[in-house]
């Protein structure tokens, strides 16, 4: 499969953006049970992420990803339907670039959100970092059914037009 550009994932790396430091802020205290494991998960997510990496340590930094995976599995296996620890899983697969695994949970996360707009779009992009551009349209299109805010709509359109363009053939 050959390499290609889309807006995903800008919109992803946007959304690493937004989302995690107020993720990170929200479950500041610690907590037991499933939100304790993902508040630990964020902590060294964001050691390894906003510290390390910028910091060229890219060996502490695949040992602080290492344990923020283990406390994000921890949560996910306390309560499978916590919905942060899922997305949180599947940023930092994102991030390792082991999309496979990312799009599992990404595709957990809209099972349990459908109505979470925000919710498609990594997924898509994790699709189509698979090289799975079909798929990829398909989650978009589901994605218009969560909304109907035009300029959202507008968005997701041009995403569509963009991924068909590409290669999509749906």
């Amino acid at each position: 499969m050959g390499k290609h550009k889309t807006a995903i994932p800008f919109v992803l790396a946007l959304l690493f953006m937004l989302l995690l430091p107020a993720a990170a802020a929200a479950g500041g205290e610690e907590a037991s049970g499933a939100a304790g494991f993902n508040s630990e998960g964020l902590s060294y997510f964001n050691r390894g992420y906003y510290e390390e990496l910028p910091a060229g340590k890219q060996a502490a930094a695949e040992e602080s990803f290492r344990k923020a995976r283990e406390a994000f599995q921890k949560a996910v296996a306390v309560d499978d339907g916590f919905v942060e620890a899922h997305r949180n899983l599947g940023r930092l697969y994102a991030i390792l670039k082991d999309y496979e695994q990312a799009a599992v949970e990404y595709r957990k996360v809209v099972d349990l959100e459908p109505g979470n707009v925000d919710a498609y779009l990594p997924l898509a992009s994790a699709l189509d970092r698979l090289g799975r551009a079909d798929e990829a349209l398909d989650v978009l299109k589901r994605a218009k059914s969560a909304t109907a805010d035009s300029l959202v709509l507008k968005h997701l359109d041009g995403l569509i037009e963009k991924l068909e363009a590409q290669g999509g053939t749906k």
